[in-house]
């Protein structure tokens, strides 16, 4: 029997975040003498030399190049690769490189070498799934009272994400939208300084937000509409923006007495 690995390439996908494992399978057996060293290559798109993720000599020490990697033995003969919190850059053809050596005249020597087939592995970004309710509404509000901007959130994308909502009002033809209020996704909030006594901002519930303005004037009367960004912490911890959505427009008169 020799030393021999499958040739055969294999495609497969996982989600930005899931664990990515890499099966390196012996399909004949290894005499019970021998000993084993595995090193695991990531060869990307392009044409650069495969980069070395990690290896186990013979001895069964491990050299990572990310602290992310864990190398499994479950069994002599199938040892695979996990790669935990996978990235889109993760994405490329893997293969294992077995060595086999035995021992010959007193000192340990290589008997056999082969490298396995390309696992080729994608890693998918989250799919986003953001949904805001698009309900057009009509406000008519007294004067010097409350007026009360609902923003429903309908669906997320993933659990544990984190949503900026900004509130904002419609301006003439060719000017930009005027920015009302606004909390990012680390809990800060934002808005101008003229209206900030005014302003009142509530989480009801976790999808749920409202803004409520009072003392309404009449220069309050206009057409508003909130606008949610989605936020996902990435594989490393940096919170990157996935989606983002804007309600339906909700109409304010402001009524004199």
């Amino acid at each position: 029997q020799t030393l021999k690995l499958p040739k055969q390439n294999v495609s497969s996908s996982v989600k930005q975040g899931e664990d990515l494992v890499l099966r390196c399978p012996l399909e004949a057996g290894l005499s019970p003498s021998s000993l084993i060293s595995i090193s695991w290559y990531l060869q990307g798109w392009d044409f650069r030399p495969p980069r070395l993720l990690c290896r186990t000599d013979r001895e069964g020490v491990t050299e990572y190049e990310d602290s992310r990697l864990r190398m499994v033995a479950p069994g002599r003969g199938n040892h695979s690769l996990v790669l935990q919190r996978a990235e889109q850059e993760d994405s490329g053809r893997y293969f294992c490189q077995v060595e086999e050596w035995r021992m010959q005249e007193g000192e340990w020597k290589m008997a056999a070498s082969d490298q396995s087939g390309f696992l080729e592995f994608r890693v998918n970004p989250p799919e986003d799934h953001l949904s805001l309710n698009l309900t057009e509404l009509i406000l008519l509000v007294p004067e010097q009272s409350t007026v009360t901007l609902p923003c429903q959130v309908l669906a997320v994308s993933m659990p544990g994400s984190r949503l900026s909502v900004s509130w904002l009002k419609v301006e003439g033809p060719g000017d930009p939208d005027m920015l009302l209020f606004g909390v990012n996704h680390m809990g800060e909030f934002i808005y101008p300084q003229e209206k900030r006594d005014r302003l009142q901002y509530e989480r009801p519930s976790e999808l749920t937000f409202h803004l409520r303005i009072h003392s309404g004037h009449m220069t309050d009367s206009g057409t508003y509409y909130c606008r949610v960004q989605e936020w996902l912490p990435s594989p490393r911890g940096v919170w990157e923006s996935l989606g983002e959505r804007q309600s339906g427009h909700i109409s304010v008169t402001i009524l004199t007495a």
